[in-house]
């Protein structure tokens, strides 16, 4: 009998939901979904916190209060899940929020999903059983596996593939959040878990490590130095002179809103850009 591939997705964010949607559906696949937080969304989940949350973990989101999405809705829904009519083109991050939620509950996501879980290590490991001269241990990392492998859905005759022929399998090593605020010490590592699968996805995201430059004498520089990581609302800059370095998407957008409350506001662009 033919066993199903064990698929391991790491995030719930729009990314990590579309991937987990395409093989839920299919009885060829077991899907686990690991996300760190306490709900889906992603980046798009909005924290009030900043830097750290209440529980110590890591706030991954970057969205400010008063944000709305550059793209229209018509561009970034999936093709087969529309954003509601009544919506506005360009949405507020509740609104793309509510969106995901929606469309993890439409394509029954959600049971697939560990909250509350962060994937600490992923390795690859030589098929239980299949031994070699260089891995003579089956179950243990082989240097031979530096890199992912390949794995097709169907062979030749139509059939799914087994997990039983196909590559290595990845060994994934996650802890549930009470761990990961813990302190490594005595014991930690035993309650860690490991599971193997046959393929991983990582849709982690690329919003959530800020990229802080070394500024020659800002050590010398009396004011606040934030990253827009950590920017939520323009209030605490109330009659303030702020210079916003960097003119993104991300700059120009926040410029504009801090521009709301702040006494003067400048933005430092490397090449001329339209705003």
């Amino acid at each position: 009998k033919m066993s199903r591939l064990r698929i391991a997705v790491v995030g719930a964010g729009a990314g990590g939901l579309c991937v987990a949607r395409h093989f839920v559906g299919s009885q060829l696949y077991e899907v686990v979904v690991f996300e760190n937080c306490s709900q889906v969304g992603g980046t798009w989940a909005y924290r009030e916190e900043t830097s750290v949350d209440a529980g110590g973990q890591d706030v991954h989101s970057s969205m400010y209060a008063n944000v709305r999405t550059n793209l229209s809705k018509e561009i970034m829904a999936f093709p087969d899940f529309p954003f509601a009519e009544d919506l506005p083109s360009f949405l507020t991050h509740g609104q793309v929020l509510e969106y995901l939620e929606s469309y993890s509950r439409h394509f029954d996501l959600l049971q697939h999903v560990k909250f509350c879980t962060k994937v600490v290590d992923i390795r690859p490991v030589l098929r239980s059983g299949t031994r070699g001269p260089e891995n003579p241990d089956p179950g243990k990392p082989d240097p031979r596996c530096n890199k992912a492998a390949a794995v097709s859905t169907e062979d030749r005759s139509g059939e799914g593939a087994s997990s039983d022929d196909v590559g290595p399998q990845w060994n994934i090593t996650f802890q549930t959040a009470d761990e990961a605020g813990a302190e490594t010490g005595p014991g930690t590592s035993e309650r860690r878990q490991a599971e193997l699968f046959d393929a991983v996805f990582v849709c982690n995201g690329h919003y959530f490590l800020p990229s802080v430059p070394s500024i020659p004498g800002q050590q010398h520089f009396r004011g606040r130095l934030l990253h827009s990581h950590d920017y939520r609302r323009p209030d605490g800059f109330r009659d303030e002179c702020v210079v916003v370095v960097g003119c993104g998407a991300s700059g120009q957008d926040i410029g504009f809103d801090v521009a709301t409350t702040a006494r003067r506001v400048l933005v430092s662009a490397g090449r001329h850009r339209w705003m």
